[in-house]
């Protein structure tokens, strides 16, 4: 029997050099590996709709919002409960339930105090301007600070300028990060001003008074306000270096006593009457900035602004305008910004009925800002004001409709929408078709998050083994992954993608042949034989049956 075998391989190796060298096959994968750009497109629907529970006419719940977390506040400055001083609401979330935690009103407020025209809110603590508030002169306005202890808010401290004057409009706008608060007083000597305190232990003490170093008199400095770290913006709505009531943004740096001016922010496009800074907010390096009133749409149909900082220099990133802007809509009266997404309200919208009101998702990729969604209730009352107010965090917006009528006209109402996560795709499996056992192989994986998130795979190998999860990685990116069978057979890989929050893909699948075996006798003989002759090794694998 082995002189039979030996006869075969040495006439095997006679015929080998005039055949064609076989090699393992790379074929399609069984999706294309190119694709055309996916614009991003994610729900988010109404999870929500919040009442206070001695909601009534006139209340205006809902003109002011700040959310962080699971805590949201929530001004009601027309409230009437203790002689129409105002008040502010907390809501809490467990699970995916919001409902009322408590309701602040100030220690010692008066008529007409407006307590809740802003609001911001910080962990576990409060922060809420009162600009009608009286005291000795009248009507300078105050802020108030409240801070939590498990589920009670207790008045910390009550906020007033120490060079208040009548009709300063103090704390028309607010803004709060970690010990550090804003406090704007837009009619302050006829510029505007912005006020710095401090807390330390249990005591908020003035540090500073900001003023526009180029102000002049109506341009409303301190009317929008947004503070993180040390970096705040202020917004001057009726600023006219661009034409009358152009707007502009201040950008300021510092802490403590000490704010310098990093820049003047203006829109490149700006045009009279456009309240560029009508709304701001901040996230690390970006900039979002409404101008409620620009005419790119129309009249009145409002327009948002991307700034972006690189070292000290700002500039514009992008001009964000509704896909179906129209006129008076006012897009831009509010925004919030969170990471890459950024939330506008659009609060006179006419969509579907008279000044209903709507929101705007946004989302950046790169440098790209695309509308991604167009935010409605679920129900649709003439004159909600829809979009008043808008706060975003993560994957939560709140939306502030003061007109709503559900508990009176007027009343007021907040819309919660959550975004709805969507699962990666299958992963397209690209290589090799066919090998040899106990030959490493290698295959690329991608898989696309349609909410961009990063990606960890999960690769079955068919053959009773598996990576476990490898990664993460961004969305979109190609990976590759060495794996060795030891045996002949046909083998299905397989792998899944799931995102950061654990949502899974389904399968991606690629079908791999191993129809070579070699398991000759270890010994000199056969080694020498496959060195002097390496052609012969794949066509003896045919022809042994190995």
């Amino acid at each position: 029997m082995e002189r039979k075998t030996l006869c075969i391989i040495f006439c095997t190796l006679l015929i080998i050099p005039l055949l064609p060298t076989a090699q393992p096959t790379h074929i399609a994968p069984l999706r294309p590996t190119t694709h055309p750009h996916i614009t991003l497109f994610t729900g988010w629907p109404q999870q929500q709709k919040l009442l206070t529970s001695d909601g009534t006419f006139g209340d205006c719940f809902g003109f002011t919002i700040a959310l962080d977390g699971d805590t949201a506040l929530i001004g009601a400055f027309g409230d009437s409960t203790q002689g129409d001083i105002g008040s502010a609401y907390i809501f809490t979330r467990t699970g995916t339930t919001w409902t009322q935690q408590a309701k602040l009103f100030p220690t010692s407020g008066g008529y007409y105090d407006f307590f809740g025209y802003a609001v911001a809110l910080d962990d576990d603590t409060a922060l809420i301007g009162a600009p009608g508030s009286q005291f000795n002169p009248p009507y300078p306005g105050a802020a108030y600070i409240f801070t939590r202890t498990g589920t009670t808010w207790t008045q910390q401290a009550k906020l007033v300028p120490s060079d208040g004057d009548n009709g300063d409009y103090f704390g028309n706008s607010v803004a709060l990060d970690g010990d550090t608060a804003l406090i704007g007083s837009e009619y302050w000597s006829g510029t505007g001003s912005t006020y710095v305190f401090t807390r330390t232990g249990t005591s908020w003490t003035q540090r500073a008074k900001i003023t526009p170093y180029d102000g002049i008199n109506g341009e409303m400095f301190g009317y929008s306000l947004s503070l993180e770290g040390t970096t705040c913006l202020i917004g001057a709505p009726m600023d006219d270096d661009n034409g009358g009531a152009s707007g502009s943004v201040y950008v300021y740096t510092g802490s403590g006593s000490t704010w310098t001016p990093q820049t003047k922010l203006l829109a490149t496009d700006g045009a009279q009457l456009d309240s560029f800074g009508i709304s701001v907010s901040l996230h690390t390096d970006t900039a979002l900035i409404g101008a409620d009133w620009d005419s790119d749409n129309g009249e009145k149909s409002g327009s948002a602004y991307i700034f972006t900082r690189t070292g000290t220099s700002w500039t514009q990133q992008a001009k964000l305008l509704p896909t179906d802007g129209t006129p008076e809509a006012c897009f831009g009266h509010s925004v919030s910004l969170s990471e890459d997404t950024a939330l506008i309200g659009a609060n006179e919208d006419d969509d579907p009925v008279y000044n209903a009101g709507s929101a705007y998702l946004f989302t950046r990729t790169d440098t790209t800002w695309t509308q991604q969604n167009k935010l409605l209730p679920t129900d649709e009352p003439e004159g909600r004001l829809f979009g008043e107010a808008v706060s975003i965090d993560a994957d939560t917006a709140l939306i502030g409709a003061y007109g709503d009528s559900d508990n009176g006209p007027g009343a007021g109402a907040t819309y919660v929408f959550i975004k709805q996560n969507t699962p990666p795709t299958p992963p397209e499996i690209t290589g090799p078709t066919e090998g040899k056992p106990k030959t490493p192989y290698t295959y690329s994986l991608q898989s696309t998050d349609p909410d961009n998130q990063q990606l960890s795979y999960y690769i079955d190998w068919g053959d009773g083994t598996n990576s476990g999860w490898i990664g993460p990685y961004a969305s979109e990116e190609s990976i590759t992954a060495t794996h060795t069978w030891s045996k002949k057979g046909s083998y299905t890989i397989q792998a899944k993608a799931k995102d950061i929050q654990d949502l899974e893909s389904d399968w991606g699948t690629f079908e791999i042949a191993m129809p070579y075996s070699l398991d000759l006798p270890s010994s000199p003989f056969w080694q020498r034989l496959l060195e002097w002759f390496p052609h012969a090794f794949t066509f003896l694998y045919h022809l042994i049956g190995l």
